[in-house]
Order: C-alpha cells, then structure tokens, then sequence
C-alpha cells in the first residue's frame, strides 16, 4: 500500500541530491591530492548525471560497465610505488559513474559506502 501523501519522484529528487552532496563531500577533501585529470573526470560525470537524473535518462548497465573499464585504466597507469593514491582515484572515479544508472537502493547504498572509503582515504 503506497501513501497518497508521499510523491516517488520528488522522493527520487531529494535522495538522488543527497547522495550527491555526500559524494561532493568527501570530494572536496581530496581535490588537493588527486590529480587534475581525474577531478575533472569527477566534475563531468556529475553533470552529465544532473543531466540525466533530471531527464529521466537512464545509460544501459553494459554502456556504464564500458565506460568503467576505460576510465579505470587512466589511474592504474600511472608508475609509482605508492598504490594508495591509484586506488583513491579509481574510488573517485567509480562514486562518479555509479550516478549515471538506474538507481535502486542498492546503488545508493553503494554510493554511501564509497564516499564513506573516500573519506577514510
């Protein structure tokens, strides 16, 4: 049984605006440390999932899992003997791409649990 007085898509909005102000939090801790490629990386893929979010745009799990794959080679390229930071950049990346699908419960719970890592990192 559904509440009349609870609207799902204004429900939708304010969590999706949630999870992003708590993916942009630990972001901001770490523009500092990571490189610049990698925050405009960030940048775009927030927008483009404004974007989408607002039109009721939703990528193909195939096309998210394409674009992971390809943009999770660009920090483990990098040569140095310190894997902590590849692997903050690749959890950056990552808490970017999971906006651009279809978000169930389970996609938010996992964009909390990577901004969490992030802040731990």
């Amino acid at each position: 049984m559904r509440l009349q007085f609870i609207h799902l898509n204004r429900t939708e909005d304010i969590l999706f605006f949630l999870s992003l102000l708590i993916a942009i939090i630990p972001f901001s801790a770490l523009t500092t440390y990571i490189s610049i490629m990698v925050s405009f990386v960030f940048v775009i893929l927030v927008f483009i999932s404004i974007l989408f979010h607002l039109r009721k745009i939703f990528l193909p799990i195939w096309t998210i899992n394409v674009l992971s794959l390809t943009l999770l080679i660009m920090p483990l390229l990098s040569f140095s003997e310190d894997i902590i930071m590849p692997s903050v950049e690749a959890l950056t990346i990552i808490l970017a791409i999971r906006f651009l699908g279809k978000k169930t419960s389970r996609e938010y719970l996992q964009i909390h649990l990577i901004a969490l890592l992030l802040l731990g990192a």
